[in-house]
């Protein structure tokens, strides 16, 4: 294991231990990090969480909070970390390709929650992603 993994390993772990924060006591809109099966980072909607997910692409996915009672609860917040600008509305799932319009109703969330400091590993993901080939115009 590297010194980078190690880190990783010690943060992974320092944010299990953390107690969640209550659905009660959730800002709508509030950004918070997240001890999550899919996500690391999200926006509370009121409902759910809505974050980025590498599962079948990088993309808007929404998890539920750990103390709702439903068997999807998979999503513990440990930290609030802002609150969304409210220039940015909150889609929660991936538009229909081809749709007129559909990829900038969701992009300024998209790029907001890639932003931040939990999602390294989503623009590790975009890094890596094949370059395209020949002409882009």
């Amino acid at each position: 294991m590297n010194d980078d993994d190690a880190a990783d390993l010690e943060a992974w772990k320092a944010k299990s231990e953390k107690p969640g924060i209550p659905s009660a006591e959730l800002k709508v809109r509030g950004v918070y990090s997240l001890f999550a099966r899919n996500l690391s980072a999200g926006v509370w909607n009121g409902e759910a969480f809505l974050g980025l997910r590498e599962k079948f692409g990088l993309r808007i996915d929404a998890e539920f909070p750990f103390d709702c009672g439903t068997p999807f609860a998979t999503a513990k917040p440990v930290e609030l970390l802002g609150m969304l600008p409210e220039t940015i509305e909150m889609r929660a799932w991936d538009p229909v390709p081809g749709r007129p319009g559909a990829v900038t109703a969701y992009q300024p969330l998209f790029d907001y929650l890639l932003a931040l400091p939990d999602n390294a590993e989503a623009r590790e993901y975009i890094r890596n992603l094949p370059k395209p080939v020949g002409p882009t115009s």
